[in-house]
């Protein structure tokens, strides 16, 4: 019970209203990687969730609307965004057709292997105001040359996410070549960011070696269906990338470019860019950034910092109604049956 409590109170800080089958999906917990799934295990683990929820219902400590839960707690953290989550995930599927759009232009450019949708979006909880964060991987060697087109191209699609314009743009904050996969940053935050990704563009089975590289993500979250994830990305990949494959100018620029003989263009890059990435870091101390031939990372004001503290001092102002709980579950002549 402890660990539906830890998931709702997780959901509420993020300010993100998940129905049954999402709380199944993203169902806080330690070790699933090392578990075996077996047939009818998610139906039981649904079954469960759903008697635990219902008796919450009872005590009064977590509200429904429209499918959705909410906890209630002892103070409003979020802005009047309780029962909206309808609404929230209209907003993100519009702003998902937008990268849709941008993925079908931005596919023809040389050196990517995966572009994911990642954030609010991604999660089905943006706002209006939000922007489109892509998780890259890239060509091993190629990652300066593949950012650098890409920010190019944003630029003259008018795209590009800046510091004055952010609604709708897309943001190129993290980076990683194909030969590396294992993300530098693993948290509770980042595993719930990866798990819900939407993949747009996948070559070379690019996204099934991400989500081997990085099985830690299952030790955070034991709920997670891959397959349906997976086919969450087919869907909006089948509407960039046409089953007649690559096209001849991705082919030609990604094998002419990506020759040893514009290794120099690399370098070149990669010092002209680590010089601008450094000038900006001597004005934004903290935060988790990284620039390096495997990966680049710009998170000067990272979420989960901020959420982290938000769930502990959640937790915190709670502890009293978790642990009457607890308490209650222990007497309840159900609770054995229901525990998770």
């Amino acid at each position: 019970m402890l660990r539906a409590v830890k998931t709702l109170m997780y959901c509420r800080v993020s300010q993100w209203e998940p129905n049954l089958v999402e709380m199944g999906q993203y169902f806080i917990g330690q070790g699933v990687s090392k578990i075996k799934r077996v047939p009818g295990q998610d139906l039981e683990i649904l079954g469960r969730l759903k008697f635990i929820l219902d008796w919450f219902l009872n005590k009064g400590v977590i509200f429904v609307k429209s499918g959705s839960f909410w906890w209630k707690g002892r103070r409003i953290l979020g802005q009047g965004l309780a029962g909206n989550s309808l609404y929230l995930k209209k907003v993100s599927n519009e702003k998902m057709k937008i990268a849709v759009r941008t993925a079908k232009i931005i596919k023809h450019l040389p050196f990517i292997r995966m572009i994911s949708v990642c954030g609010t979006v991604a999660g089905g909880n943006a706002r209006e105001d939000s922007d489109i964060d892509f998780l890259v991987i890239t060509k091993p060697g190629r990652i300066f040359l593949a950012r650098f087109f890409l920010m190019l191209a944003l630029e003259i699609l008018g795209k590009r996410k800046k510091s004055s314009q952010i609604k709708d743009r897309i943001c190129l904050n993290h980076f990683i070549a194909r030969d590396t996969l294992l993300v530098k940053y693993r948290d509770l935050y980042s595993a719930m960011e990866y798990a819900k990704m939407v993949c747009l563009i996948d070559r070379e089975k690019t996204l099934a070696d991400f989500l081997k590289t990085n099985a830690w993500i299952g030790d955070y979250l034991t709920g997670i269906e891959w397959d349906k994830r997976r086919q969450l990305s087919n869907f909006w990949q089948e509407q960039v990338v046409k089953k007649s494959g690559d096209s001849t100018v991705y082919r030609l620029t990604d094998k002419i470019l990506g020759s040893k003989f514009f290794d120099w263009l690399e370098r070149f890059l990669a010092y002209w860019q680590i010089r601008r990435i450094k000038r900006k870091r001597e004005k934004q101390k903290g935060g988790q950034v990284y620039w390096g031939d495997e990966a680049l990372i710009f998170h000067p004001e990272p979420k989960s910092d901020y959420t982290a503290k938000r769930f502990r001092d959640f937790m915190d102002l709670e502890e009293e109604t978790i642990r009457s709980l607890i308490r209650q579950e222990w007497q309840h002549p159900d609770a054995l049956k229901a525990r998770t």
